[in-house]
């Protein structure tokens, strides 16, 4: 080994030992690295977990969407379908709170409207998160079924105009009207039945029914349409 001068072995000494010291800072920053980068990953993922509310669809159908949630969350379910001419169509909207468990069926009735397709769209908040899911549904054609018809009594003004109704409506027969529509309420129920010989069932209600009756102020022979 070739022997060094005394200033040649301290310009060595001292790049030794910057060398060391920079492979020194290099590892501890190496080491570093990993974990605060690990730390900020964790926390970004936990932060993003607690913003965001699991909500999973079960089944969805008409008249019903079953789902699966945070326990205790509150849920509203919108729903979307072709109401067609002759019915109002099932209720616009639902409401309902999940179980202990998470689980949750949103029902709703689900009159005769026209076939196609439906949507539903849930919206659940636990008090801190909130989160919406669609999920669609396919509704059958298929005829009404006098076993368990939904009827609703509708009180026609006299200044409305409705479709094929060329009977002049007349403003001073408004309390015969209303005196026919409380009859009918009364009488229908029974008188389907009755009529059906017990093999069918009429249930008069206030809304989503499948066939609506209206009363109108006006002379003249009842329109039936199909």
């Amino acid at each position: 080994m070739k022997a060094l001068g005394p200033r040649r072995a301290l310009r060595l000494l001292k790049f030794i030992g910057a060398t060391l010291c920079g492979l020194a800072l290099t590892g501890c920053v190496t080491q570093g690295a990993p974990r605060n980068g690990s730390l900020e990953t964790d926390r970004a993922s936990s932060s993003s977990e607690a913003q965001n509310l699991a909500v999973r669809v079960m089944g969805s159908r008409y008249g019903a969407l079953t789902i699966a949630t945070t326990p205790r969350a509150s849920c509203r379910l919108d729903v979307t379908v072709d109401r067609g001419t002759f019915g109002d169509g099932p209720p616009s909207s639902v409401e309902g709170s999940a179980d202990g468990s998470g689980a949750l069926t949103l029902r709703y009735p689900a009159p005769q409207v026209p076939p196609g397709l439906g949507r539903h769209v849930v919206t659940c908040d636990d008090g801190r998160r909130t989160a919406s899911v669609p999920a669609e549904f396919e509704i059958a054609s298929g005829p009404l079924d006098p076993r368990g018809l939904r009827v609703r009594l509708e009180r026609v003004e006299a200044t409305t105009i409705l479709a094929g109704v060329t009977t002049r409506l007349d403003p001073s027969l408004v309390p015969a009207r209303d005196e026919i529509a409380a009859y009918l309420a009364t009488v229908l129920e029974d008188e389907w039945r009755i009529e059906a010989r017990g093999l069918g069932r009429l249930t008069v209600v206030r809304s989503s029914e499948d066939v609506v009756v209206c009363v109108v102020a006006g002379r003249g022979t009842s329109l039936n349409e199909r």
